[in-house]
């Protein structure tokens, strides 16, 4: 004879191994986070680099733009 199984037995059982498959990732997703000092970074690393501007290669023309003349 087959047994068969509560469903809802099956249900929790699988919400618990789900359950626990996310708290280990949320524990290890923090694993490698340091804080930094930002008294100690030089301003030079915070700078962002310049924007392309028109007429240089890679610059994207966007309808926005002023016309030129």
């Amino acid at each position: 004879m087959k047994k068969e199984l509560n469903p809802v037995v099956v249900i929790v059982a699988i919400v618990v191994v789900l359950a626990g498959i996310v708290a280990a990732v949320v524990m290890n997703g923090n694993a490698g986070t340091q804080k930094v000092d930002v008294k100690k970074i030089d301003p030079a690393d915070l700078r962002d680099a310049e924007p392309i501007k028109r007429g240089q290669p890679g610059y994207r023309e966007r309808i926005t733009d002023p016309p030129t003349q």
